[in-house]
């Protein structure tokens, strides 16, 4: 059977970035993309949650809640204490730059909040980001760092305008709210190995797969996500990682 192929061009934090669109014969869609280290920051992450998946930030609550202070009714003292130790497990990672705020996506059962922090890998930009959620009453955390955090980042703007997904359910399919999970994903694949993160999300299934293809400045390393749920048909996206 054929397939149809066509190209298109997407702003991403001001950057130009071309994305191939593939039919296959299945109800999976195929996507490419292409992203820059250099400018992948926990910022732009943090600004492409607020776009796709309609994250609301939380001005100085983080900072609050780290410094053990009054924070808003809204965050209950046991949701603060995961997310203090949750942030405390980033920073002894080496994620010690670029704190963003705090920021809540989904509501109900969906609901996280997020916010991350980021590394410097030679001179490529690893963002971490931290999710705590409430499940059956139970408060829980995942972290997911840069190249999941690239494949996350890569799916959103997909799955929004292509998939026509509203923000709710773009959060609900790709941020780990139903999981308590952490991935030490770095660049350099840990001795050029292939690493895996898979997870559940509120509305389904996350499968992220990283290979450090040619770990040297000018060289690429290759994300894969593949995101679906039981109302969800598959969807994968290819992301090409350019290092610096």
């Amino acid at each position: 059977m054929n397939r149809r192929t066509f190209s298109r061009i997407v702003l991403w934090g001001g950057a130009a970035t071309s994305v191939t669109r593939i039919f296959w014969p299945r109800p999976a869609e195929s996507y490419e993309v292409n992203l820059d280290l250099r400018n992948f920051s926990a910022g732009l992450v943090f600004s492409g949650f607020q776009r796709y998946s309609a994250a609301r930030t939380l001005p100085g609550e983080l900072d609050a809640i780290l410094r053990g202070r009054s924070h808003s009714k809204a965050i209950s003292n046991d949701k603060a204490a995961v997310i203090r130790q949750s942030d405390q497990a980033l920073r002894n990672n080496g994620f010690v730059q670029g704190r963003t705020e705090l920021a809540s996506a989904g509501q109900g059962y969906q609901q996280a909040l997020l916010w991350g922090r980021q590394r410097t890998e030679r001179s490529n930009l690893n963002p971490a980001f931290g999710f705590v959620q409430t499940y059956q009453g139970v408060q829980s955390d995942s972290r997911l760092s840069g190249p999941s955090m690239a494949g996350i980042h890569a799916a959103q703007p997909i799955l929004r305008t292509d998939g026509r997904l509203s923000p709710a359910e773009v959060s609900g399919l790709l941020l780990p709210t139903l999981s308590t999970y952490e991935d030490r994903l770095f660049w350099s694949g840990e001795n050029n190995r292939t690493g895996f993160a898979v997870y559940d999300s509120a509305l389904g299934k996350v499968d992220i797969r990283y290979d450090p293809v040619d770990y040297r400045p000018g060289g690429r390393g290759k994300v894969e996500i593949s995101a679906e749920g039981e109302q969800y048909a598959p969807r994968r996206v290819v992301v090409w990682v350019r290092f610096a």
